[in-house]
């Protein structure tokens, strides 16, 4: 990718930033000019990872994906094909950072037990409320439920004796 190319292309930008701006390969990127030599370096099968490949890129390429996508994530982002080297693999995990359920509350933001009694002393307010996203997760709405429901509890525990 070229230095044009990534300015104007955000997907990945900060991942291939030490790539493109200082041309250096992280410790914790594995590269390769094939898919295979790459694959080798991070330890995978390396003809198991070019099937995959292949699988991945006929599929995004006529919409038969094996797993739906039209997007990268929820309605964002195109899924680009695999083809051009070098080839970069980078070990990843999952973590979840938000919930779209939570604890039941009311108005006050006072929790309420699984039988609609509210708990004594317990408020809620952030990530633990859920409910609040929408179609999908919105970077920083985290912020707006601690401050917003933080305020309620924060008031409603103000007027109690």
């Amino acid at each position: 990718m070229a230095e044009n190319d990534y300015k104007n292309n955000p997907q990945g930008r900060i991942l291939i930033e030490p790539i493109v701006k200082e041309n250096k390969v992280p410790d914790w990127i594995y590269a390769g000019d094939s898919i295979e030599e790459a694959a080798r370096k991070a330890g995978l099968n390396p003809e198991a990872l070019v099937k995959t490949v292949k699988e991945y890129n006929a599929g995004i390429k006529d919409s038969s994906d094996a797993f739906g996508r039209k997007t990268l994530v929820d309605t964002s982002g195109k899924p680009l094909p695999l083809d051009k080297r070098p080839f970069y693999i980078m070990p990843a995990t999952v973590a979840v950072i938000a919930t779209y359920c939570g604890l039941r509350i009311n108005k006050d933001a006072k929790v309420q037990n699984i039988f609609g009694e509210f708990i004594p002393g317990l408020w809620a307010a952030g990530e633990m409320t859920g409910g609040v996203h929408g179609a999908g997760y919105m970077s920083g709405s985290a912020f707006g439920k601690a401050l917003t429901f933080g305020r309620i509890a924060a008031k409603d525990i103000a007027k109690q004796k």
